[in-house]
């Protein structure tokens, strides 16, 4: 009997030790297939911050912007300036609501956030444009030391209305009127 006993306890810790190279085996190809699939997707920082312009109503965006347009992204690059990353965009105009500018001129946006080094910097949830992406923006010159020649989207990303057919998609975090835009006869704008 003695050797059936120990027959029963070497069978058993034969199946302890296969069990557990089993599981460190599927664990290491676990981290690895993990560590390949996080390979080619950035990290996303949201970036959070006080606005110094708040817009509520179409009517106090539409008066406050000097450029009014809906424009289409042909190229995108970001770049950090100070601890900050920014996007700025080329984009061509192909309607204008307001302002002194002609249809066909090529513009360029600045947003705050983008891809930089790996990662995607969002603000307040909203990501920056992306080549060939379609908007109708609010926008007002920009005079600092980050862009020359450039527009800046008033209110940071109120003032940006993604175009997907004929809705337009007001950005996240938007308040009052303009959470309710999905057409351009909400925004007093008439689509030709």
């Amino acid at each position: 009997m003695p050797n059936a006993r120990m027959s029963k306890e070497n069978i058993i810790s034969v199946i302890a030790i296969v069990a557990a190279i089993i599981i460190v085996v599927f664990y290491i190809n676990h981290l690895n297939q993990t560590k390949e699939a996080g390979s080619g997707s950035a990290s996303t920082v949201n970036v959070h911050f006080d606005l110094s312009e708040h817009f509520e109503s179409v009517e106090s965006l539409q008066e406050s912007a000097s450029l009014i347009a809906r424009v289409k992204i042909k190229d995108t690059s970001s770049y950090q300036y100070g601890n900050v990353v920014f996007t700025l965009s080329d984009a061509t105009v192909k309607k204008v609501y307001k302002g002194d500018i002609e249809k066909q001129a090529d513009i360029r946006i600045l947003e705050t956030g983008g891809s930089y080094e790996g990662l995607v910097y969002i603000a307040e949830g909203n990501a920056v444009f992306a080549k060939n992406d379609e908007a109708v923006v609010f926008l007002e010159k920009y005079d600092g030391p980050v862009a020359e020649d450039a527009y800046v989207i008033k209110g940071v990303y109120q003032g940006k209305f993604k175009v997907k057919g004929d809705q337009l998609i007001p950005s996240d975090e938007v308040f009052g009127e303009l959470q309710t835009v999905d057409s351009y006869s909400d925004l007093n704008l008439i689509n030709e």
